[in-house]
């Protein structure tokens, strides 16, 4: 998305920024003008983004793993269905 919008986006370290989360002015505005600062100045390290690519191969990932442990729980389900049965329907 920011690359079609034609933005220049960096990630920090939260722990680098750990003075602006400390003030006690705190507005969107300000902290990003106080952000941009310190990027300019050198004194903000930018964090690796990974690649699109990377990142929709993580979401592939996880959506195969969420899907895996629902089949165990559907499976799951159904082996103990039977023992769930009431006794009066079972005829017991």
């Amino acid at each position: 998305m920011t690359e079609s919008a034609g933005l220049d986006v960096a990630l920090s370290n939260p722990y680098q920024t750990w003075p602006i989360a400390k003030s006690k002015k705190k507005t969107d505005k300000m902290d990003a003008r106080a952000l941009a600062e310190l990027l300019k100045a050198g004194l903000i390290q930018a964090c690796h983004a990974p690649p699109p690519e990377i990142t929709d191969a993580g979401d592939a990932v996880r959506l195969r793993k969420a899907a895996s442990r629902q089949r165990a729980r559907n499976k799951t389900l159904i082996q103990s269905a039977p023992l769930r049965v009431p006794t009066d329907i079972r005829g017991v």
